[in-house]
């Protein structure tokens, strides 16, 4: 006979009310390309109210607009998941250390223009590759260490964030959103709007494995 203890009904609870997430998005342990995470699940509490505004990934996210504070790896890619409210965000602010030394951070800023929709979006930035571009001091480097990062706004209760990882590699089957069709509209499968998994969407939006999808008229789904 098993014993049953609150701690082994408290983790079943929270599975019933958690928003999984692909592996490769937040899970650590299963991902060695994730060098840094954060999923505010540490002393989350489950309140009752619409856990899909709550967070992209699990139970929470964070009222904030730092993303990245103290990580020590290397790593070329920053990802999280935002929802804003506003348009005033306009770049990521980032703390890099060059080449292993940490005692001098640089401070440059990569433009970013968030959706303003107020629902979640999912969005990667190869931080190395666009510094590169920016300056030489960066594209000489030969690793970088993402430090800092902080989304440019930090308007009261207008920025949440959740499933915030630097990384070594993409998501399996991330696609950056210049990659998908600029007028989602003529997807001739794809129905707009519709429903997915209790929101509302006039655009294509990132399935549970990661890859863009849309629902056609039957409730199927389509890739984007």
């Amino acid at each position: 006979t098993t014993n049953v203890t609150q701690a082994n009904l408290t983790a079943e609870f929270n599975k019933l009310f958690s928003i999984l997430c692909p592996i490769s998005i937040n899970n650590a342990q299963a991902t060695q390309s994730i060098v840094y995470l954060q999923d505010f699940e540490t002393d989350c509490v489950f309140d009752e109210t619409n856990i899909r505004s709550n967070a992209f990934c699990g139970q929470c996210s964070l009222t904030s607009n730092t993303l990245v504070t103290g990580n020590a790896r290397s790593g070329n890619y920053l990802c999280f998941a935002y929802k804003i409210l506003n348009s005033y965000v306009t770049q990521v602010d980032v703390g890099v250390y060059l080449n292993g030394d940490t005692t001098t951070e640089y401070w440059p800023s990569i433009p970013f223009t968030p959706i303003a929709d107020g629902v979640w979006h999912y969005t990667c930035i190869d931080v190395f590759s666009t510094l590169s571009s920016q300056s030489s001091t960066y594209s000489s480097a030969s690793s970088l260490v993402l430090n800092y990062a902080a989304l440019s706004e930090n308007i009261q209760q207008g920025i949440s964030i959740d499933a915030v990882t630097v990384r070594t590699a993409l998501p399996i089957g991330y696609e950056p959103q210049s990659l998908y069709p600029i007028d989602q509209t003529n997807i001739s499968s794809c129905v707009f709007p519709f429903i997915y998994n209790g929101q509302s969407y006039s655009a294509c939006t990132l399935g549970n494995n990661g890859i863009p999808i849309c629902l056609d008229r039957q409730n199927n789904t389509n890739q984007c």
